[in-house]
């Protein structure tokens, strides 16, 4: 777990440029839904490749409701 101070720290690069959004996500184990893009935790993202009329990857619960 981090502490308050080594997470303002990562904000305040993020901010200035000294991080890119891809690599916060990183830190905080969040991913891009494959459909709309949002982040979200990876815990509430649901793979669809196993899906019918899924394969595109791992989606949130919002486009999975959409894809039904």
């Amino acid at each position: 777990m981090k502490t308050e101070n080594e997470l303002r720290t990562i904000v305040r690069d993020y901010l200035n440029g000294g991080i890119t959004k891809e690599e916060l996500a990183n830190m905080f184990d969040l991913e891009k839904c494959e459909m709309c893009g949002e982040y979200n935790l990876s815990e509430d993202l649901r793979d669809t490749e196993g899906m019918v009329n899924g394969g595109i990857g791992y989606v949130c619960e919002s486009c999975i409701n959409d894809m039904n």
